[in-house]
Protein backbone atom coordinates (compact mmCIF):
# COMPACT_ATOMS: atom_id res chain seq x y z
CA UNK A 1 0.00 0.00 0.00
CA UNK A 2 1.53 3.02 -0.83
CA UNK A 3 2.17 5.95 1.71
CA UNK A 4 0.19 8.55 0.30
CA UNK A 5 -2.49 6.21 1.03
CA UNK A 6 -5.48 9.13 1.75
CA UNK A 7 -6.47 6.71 4.51
CA UNK A 8 -3.70 6.68 6.28
CA UNK A 9 -2.98 10.58 5.88
CA UNK A 10 -6.30 11.03 7.74
CA UNK A 11 -5.52 9.02 10.35
CA UNK A 12 -2.05 10.10 11.16
CA UNK A 13 -3.96 13.97 11.06
CA UNK A 14 -6.89 12.51 13.43
CA UNK A 15 -3.88 11.53 15.61
CA UNK A 16 -1.64 14.25 15.51
CA UNK A 17 -4.67 16.61 16.40
CA UNK A 18 -5.39 14.49 18.87
CA UNK A 19 -2.02 15.14 20.38
CA UNK A 20 -2.03 18.73 20.26
CA UNK A 21 -3.03 20.28 23.43
CA UNK A 22 -1.01 17.43 25.03
CA UNK A 23 -2.86 14.72 25.78
CA UNK A 24 -4.01 11.87 24.21
CA UNK A 25 -6.26 9.99 26.10
CA UNK A 26 -6.88 5.92 26.39
CA UNK A 27 -10.58 6.37 25.27
CA UNK A 28 -9.26 8.71 22.54
CA UNK A 29 -6.35 6.51 21.39
CA UNK A 30 -9.11 3.85 21.30
CA UNK A 31 -11.62 5.72 18.97
CA UNK A 32 -8.97 6.04 16.59
CA UNK A 33 -7.89 2.41 17.06
CA UNK A 34 -11.15 1.19 16.01
CA UNK A 35 -11.27 3.21 13.13
CA UNK A 36 -7.79 1.87 11.75
CA UNK A 37 -8.84 -1.65 12.82
CA UNK A 38 -11.72 -1.48 10.39
CA UNK A 39 -9.13 -0.03 7.40
CA UNK A 40 -7.37 -3.35 7.99
CA UNK A 41 -3.76 -1.58 7.15
CA UNK A 42 -0.88 -3.71 6.58
CA UNK A 43 1.95 -4.60 9.77
CA UNK A 44 4.17 -1.70 8.05
CA UNK A 45 1.38 1.43 7.76
CA UNK A 46 0.45 -0.25 11.98
CA UNK A 47 4.08 0.25 13.01
CA UNK A 48 4.10 3.94 11.67
CA UNK A 49 0.81 4.86 13.08
CA UNK A 50 1.77 3.30 16.88
CA UNK A 51 5.27 5.69 16.84
CA UNK A 52 2.58 8.43 16.47
CA UNK A 53 0.56 7.17 19.35
CA UNK A 54 3.81 7.47 21.14
CA UNK A 55 5.99 10.49 19.84
CA UNK A 56 3.50 13.90 19.45
CA UNK A 57 3.81 15.60 16.36
CA UNK A 58 4.47 19.64 16.19
CA UNK A 59 2.69 21.84 14.23
CA UNK A 60 4.46 22.08 10.91
CA UNK A 61 4.59 18.61 10.50
CA UNK A 62 1.05 18.05 11.20
CA UNK A 63 -0.27 20.81 9.15
CA UNK A 64 2.04 20.16 5.93
CA UNK A 65 0.44 16.11 5.93
CA UNK A 66 -3.28 17.96 5.76
CA UNK A 67 -2.01 20.28 3.02
CA UNK A 68 -0.80 17.76 1.19
CA UNK A 69 -3.61 15.10 1.72
CA UNK A 70 -6.78 17.70 0.94
CA UNK A 71 -6.28 18.50 -2.39
CA UNK A 72 -6.28 14.99 -3.21
CA UNK A 73 -8.56 13.58 -1.56
CA UNK A 74 -11.56 12.75 -3.88
CA UNK A 75 -15.25 12.66 -2.93
CA UNK A 76 -14.86 9.22 -2.90
CA UNK A 77 -12.20 9.11 -0.61
CA UNK A 78 -13.71 10.87 1.60
CA UNK A 79 -17.34 8.98 1.62
CA UNK A 80 -15.22 6.01 1.92
CA UNK A 81 -13.60 7.73 5.49
CA UNK A 82 -17.24 8.86 6.15
CA UNK A 83 -18.91 5.60 5.65
CA UNK A 84 -16.04 3.57 7.55
CA UNK A 85 -16.80 6.13 10.89
CA UNK A 86 -20.32 5.99 10.85
CA UNK A 87 -19.64 2.07 10.56
CA UNK A 88 -17.71 2.37 13.88
CA UNK A 89 -20.34 4.18 15.75
CA UNK A 90 -22.90 1.51 14.42
CA UNK A 91 -20.78 -1.43 15.58
CA UNK A 92 -21.21 -0.94 19.55
CA UNK A 93 -24.47 -0.57 20.73
CA UNK A 94 -22.79 0.82 23.47
CA UNK A 95 -20.78 3.50 22.24
CA UNK A 96 -20.09 6.88 24.87
CA UNK A 97 -21.70 9.67 24.11
CA UNK A 98 -18.55 11.83 23.35
CA UNK A 99 -17.26 9.03 21.29
CA UNK A 100 -20.37 9.56 18.79
CA UNK A 101 -19.87 13.43 19.31
CA UNK A 102 -16.32 13.30 18.22
CA UNK A 103 -16.86 10.00 15.81
CA UNK A 104 -20.24 12.47 13.81
CA UNK A 105 -17.97 15.57 14.30
CA UNK A 106 -15.19 13.93 12.48
CA UNK A 107 -17.57 12.82 9.32
CA UNK A 108 -18.42 16.21 9.12
CA UNK A 109 -14.92 17.79 9.14
CA UNK A 110 -13.85 15.42 6.64
CA UNK A 111 -16.77 16.19 4.63
CA UNK A 112 -16.50 19.83 4.31
CA UNK A 113 -12.48 20.13 4.49
CA UNK A 114 -11.35 22.44 1.73
CA UNK A 115 -7.81 23.30 3.16
CA UNK A 116 -5.48 21.24 5.80
CA UNK A 117 -4.95 23.71 8.12
CA UNK A 118 -8.75 24.26 7.93
CA UNK A 119 -9.58 20.56 8.76
CA UNK A 120 -6.69 20.48 11.30
CA UNK A 121 -8.32 23.08 13.22
CA UNK A 122 -11.73 21.63 13.27
CA UNK A 123 -10.43 18.39 14.87
CA UNK A 124 -8.34 19.94 17.25
CA UNK A 125 -11.61 21.68 18.20
CA UNK A 126 -13.26 18.31 18.42
CA UNK A 127 -10.86 16.89 21.00
CA UNK A 128 -10.87 20.26 22.83
CA UNK A 129 -14.79 20.07 23.40
CA UNK A 130 -14.46 16.68 24.43
CA UNK A 131 -12.14 17.12 27.48
CA UNK A 132 -14.08 19.58 28.69
CA UNK A 133 -16.17 17.45 31.10
CA UNK A 134 -13.42 15.36 32.20
CA UNK A 135 -12.06 15.53 35.45
CA UNK A 136 -9.29 16.97 36.70
CA UNK A 137 -5.91 15.40 35.79
CA UNK A 138 -3.55 13.54 38.01
CA UNK A 139 0.35 14.93 38.05
CA UNK A 140 2.44 13.95 34.96
CA UNK A 141 5.28 11.47 34.72
CA UNK A 142 7.02 14.15 33.27
CA UNK A 143 6.86 16.48 36.21
CA UNK A 144 7.69 13.56 38.92
CA UNK A 145 11.07 12.81 36.97
CA UNK A 146 12.15 16.27 37.01
CA UNK A 147 10.87 16.50 41.26
CA UNK A 148 13.04 13.22 41.40
CA UNK A 149 15.82 15.02 40.57
CA UNK A 150 16.06 18.17 42.03
CA UNK A 151 18.33 18.73 45.44
CA UNK A 152 16.86 18.17 48.80
CA UNK A 153 16.86 21.99 49.59
CA UNK A 154 14.52 22.78 46.60
CA UNK A 155 12.17 19.62 47.20
CA UNK A 156 11.46 20.99 50.87
CA UNK A 157 9.84 23.91 49.27
CA UNK A 158 7.17 21.84 46.68
CA UNK A 159 3.99 22.90 47.08
CA UNK A 160 1.37 21.33 44.52
CA UNK A 161 -1.00 22.01 42.44
CA UNK A 162 -1.63 22.86 38.45
CA UNK A 163 0.07 26.50 38.78
CA UNK A 164 3.20 24.64 40.24
CA UNK A 165 3.42 21.89 37.95
CA UNK A 166 3.04 24.74 35.34
CA UNK A 167 5.71 26.47 36.91
CA UNK A 168 7.85 23.15 36.56
CA UNK A 169 7.72 22.88 33.12
CA UNK A 170 8.16 26.40 32.43
CA UNK A 171 11.45 26.06 34.24
CA UNK A 172 11.98 22.55 32.14
CA UNK A 173 11.41 24.44 28.56
CA UNK A 174 13.37 27.79 29.62
CA UNK A 175 16.36 25.50 30.95
CA UNK A 176 16.40 23.79 27.44
CA UNK A 177 16.96 27.61 26.16
CA UNK A 178 19.41 29.18 28.69
CA UNK A 179 21.58 25.97 28.43
CA UNK A 180 21.27 25.59 24.49
CA UNK A 181 24.27 27.93 23.49
CA UNK A 182 26.38 25.79 26.40
CA UNK A 183 25.98 28.53 29.29
CA UNK A 184 23.66 30.03 31.87
CA UNK A 185 24.85 33.32 32.32
CA UNK A 186 24.55 35.49 36.05
CA UNK A 187 23.15 38.24 33.34
CA UNK A 188 20.74 35.69 32.44
CA UNK A 189 19.37 34.60 35.81
CA UNK A 190 19.14 37.83 37.88
CA UNK A 191 17.05 39.04 34.83
CA UNK A 192 15.22 36.01 34.83
CA UNK A 193 13.87 36.24 38.45
CA UNK A 194 12.96 39.81 37.85
CA UNK A 195 11.12 39.31 34.93
CA UNK A 196 8.95 36.03 36.53
CA UNK A 197 7.84 37.65 38.77
CA UNK A 198 6.99 40.85 36.83
CA UNK A 199 6.17 40.76 33.42
CA UNK A 200 4.97 37.27 34.06
CA UNK A 201 2.97 37.25 37.02
CA UNK A 202 4.75 34.18 39.06
CA UNK A 203 4.35 34.46 42.95
CA UNK A 204 7.66 34.18 44.68
CA UNK A 205 7.46 30.13 45.42
CA UNK A 206 6.78 29.96 42.15
CA UNK A 207 9.56 31.84 40.06
CA UNK A 208 12.28 30.06 43.24
CA UNK A 209 10.32 26.41 41.66
CA UNK A 210 11.58 27.76 37.69
CA UNK A 211 15.09 28.58 39.05
CA UNK A 212 15.39 25.37 40.96
CA UNK A 213 14.74 23.73 38.03
CA UNK A 214 16.94 25.27 35.92
CA UNK A 215 20.38 25.35 38.19
CA UNK A 216 19.77 21.56 39.35
CA UNK A 217 19.50 20.54 35.18
CA UNK A 218 16.62 18.33 36.34
CA UNK A 219 15.53 18.29 32.90
CA UNK A 220 18.61 17.84 31.10
CA UNK A 221 17.81 14.67 29.20
CA UNK A 222 14.44 14.82 28.79
CA UNK A 223 13.01 14.85 25.60
CA UNK A 224 11.60 17.93 23.68
CA UNK A 225 8.53 16.54 22.17
CA UNK A 226 7.41 14.75 25.79
CA UNK A 227 8.41 18.46 27.69
CA UNK A 228 5.98 20.53 25.32
CA UNK A 229 3.23 17.89 24.90
CA UNK A 230 2.83 18.08 28.98
CA UNK A 231 3.66 21.95 28.91
CA UNK A 232 0.43 22.18 26.24
CA UNK A 233 -1.73 19.66 28.59
CA UNK A 234 -1.07 22.63 31.42
CA UNK A 235 -2.04 25.72 29.92
CA UNK A 236 -4.06 27.46 26.85
CA UNK A 237 -2.30 28.96 24.22
CA UNK A 238 -1.87 32.14 25.74
CA UNK A 239 0.19 30.57 28.51
CA UNK A 240 2.30 29.21 25.78
CA UNK A 241 3.55 32.86 23.87
CA UNK A 242 4.07 34.00 27.65
CA UNK A 243 6.59 31.23 27.70
CA UNK A 244 7.67 31.94 24.53
CA UNK A 245 8.27 35.70 24.96
CA UNK A 246 10.37 34.94 28.39
CA UNK A 247 12.73 32.35 26.34
CA UNK A 248 13.66 35.60 24.04
CA UNK A 249 13.49 37.96 27.14
CA UNK A 250 16.27 35.73 28.81
CA UNK A 251 18.41 34.37 25.80
CA UNK A 252 19.01 38.30 24.37
CA UNK A 253 19.91 39.25 28.33
CA UNK A 254 23.74 39.49 28.04
CA UNK A 255 23.32 41.00 24.12
CA UNK A 256 22.52 39.03 21.89
CA UNK A 257 20.14 35.41 20.99
CA UNK A 258 22.62 33.05 19.91
CA UNK A 259 22.32 30.74 16.71
CA UNK A 260 21.98 27.85 19.07
CA UNK A 261 19.02 29.66 21.30
CA UNK A 262 17.00 31.00 18.47
CA UNK A 263 17.05 26.63 16.94
CA UNK A 264 16.29 25.75 20.50
CA UNK A 265 12.76 28.21 20.79
CA UNK A 266 11.89 27.59 17.21
CA UNK A 267 12.18 23.68 17.68
CA UNK A 268 9.96 24.50 21.12
CA UNK A 269 7.48 26.71 19.45
CA UNK A 270 6.74 23.62 16.77
CA UNK A 271 5.98 21.82 19.49
CA UNK A 272 3.64 23.59 21.33
CA UNK A 273 1.87 24.45 18.11
CA UNK A 274 2.99 28.13 17.45
CA UNK A 275 2.79 29.37 14.54
CA UNK A 276 5.49 30.92 12.60
CA UNK A 277 3.45 34.11 11.90
CA UNK A 278 2.91 33.77 16.08
CA UNK A 279 6.32 32.86 16.30
CA UNK A 280 7.53 36.60 14.32
CA UNK A 281 5.09 38.40 16.31
CA UNK A 282 6.50 37.21 19.74
CA UNK A 283 10.09 37.73 18.28
CA UNK A 284 9.43 41.66 17.55
CA UNK A 285 7.79 42.08 20.38
CA UNK A 286 10.34 40.71 23.40
CA UNK A 287 13.26 39.86 21.07
CA UNK A 288 16.63 42.69 20.53
CA UNK A 289 15.65 45.39 18.22
CA UNK A 290 17.07 43.80 15.11
CA UNK A 291 14.63 40.92 15.07
CA UNK A 292 12.40 43.11 13.80
CA UNK A 293 14.17 43.14 10.56
CA UNK A 294 14.67 39.20 11.27
CA UNK A 295 13.37 36.75 8.50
Amino acid sequence: MSKRDPRVGLLKILIAAAWADGELSAEEQETIRKIERDLDLPESEQVALDRLFEEPLGLEEAEEMARDLIPSLSAEERDDWMRRIDRVVRSDAEVDPRERRLLEGLEEAIREADAGPSLLARIRGLFRSDRAAKPERTESGVVRKILQRMPAEAKSRERGGDRFEYATLFGALLYRVAFADGAFTDDEAARLRTLLTGTFAFDEDESQRIVDVIESKAAEDLDRQRLCATFNRVTDMEGRMRLLGCLFIVSEADGEISDAELREMRLIANYLWIGAREFHRVRTRYGPDESRDAD
